[in-house]
């Protein structure tokens, strides 16, 4: 991953969710806050929500993510939907 930033003194204050890179032993990328994209191992890569009041999401098996005017669209290989594993979504 990389990414730039601006330590000027005259730049806007920006938003943490969007600056955090993540931490020594696991990755981050915002979507659109509140939901992110982690990973804990290479190749590994899930969507979660940061909003503790929002119902629980995590999506594990992630491969690929894009949003279309604020729309989120996942997907991922063996996912769990509603309960039951699935093979794609």
């Amino acid at each position: 991953m990389a990414g730039c930033g601006n330590n000027s003194k005259n730049s806007k204050q920006s938003d943490e969710f969007y600056t955090d890179k993540g931490g020594m032993d696991w990755g981050r990328v915002p979507i659109i806050k509140p939901y992110e994209i982690v990973t804990l191992r290479p190749g590994n890569w899930g969507v979660r929500s940061v909003d503790a009041s929002d119902v629980r999401l995590s999506i594990p098996g992630v491969r690929s993510v894009n949003d279309v005017d604020s729309i989120i669209f996942i997907s991922g290989e063996k996912m769990i939907l509603n309960g039951p594993e699935i093979e794609a979504a």
